[in-house]
């Protein structure tokens, strides 16, 4: 099935579309000195420096330590950068692509088999 981002058409609509999978939200902890993150922000796990091993930060493709592989999407609004901290991580189910921030064609293979896109 192919994926295609498209605009939500309202900035106001939750990311998801449906409280399918927001039942299974996975906590994690969000690397300290992080910008402020928004609910909708799409996420990876760091690999590297050994001081952040299994935070997570906002997705960049063209990052490395293994912010380049988006492991899901924020579900909420989370402020570290005064320290880590704890959030919701959205795994599965259906979102609207246009809602997202930092999603890209890359993210979206990453996502696919877990979160469909509308």
């Amino acid at each position: 099935m192919s994926q295609v981002v498209t605009q939500s058409g309202s900035a106001l609509l939750p990311y998801y579309v449906n409280d399918h999978g927001r039942d299974t939200l996975r906590s994690i902890t969000v690397a300290s000195g992080s910008a402020v993150l928004v609910g909708g922000t799409v996420l990876a796990k760091r690999t590297a420096p050994s001081g952040s091993l299994n935070h997570y930060d906002a997705y960049s493709d063209a990052s490395a330590s293994g912010l380049n592989t988006a492991r899901g999407i924020l579900h909420e609004r989370v402020d570290p950068r005064n320290g880590p901290v704890l959030a919701s991580l959205f795994t599965h189910g259906v979102v609207r692509s246009g809602s997202l921030t930092g999603l890209d064609a890359n993210a979206i293979t990453d996502l696919r088999d877990e979160i469909q896109f509308v």
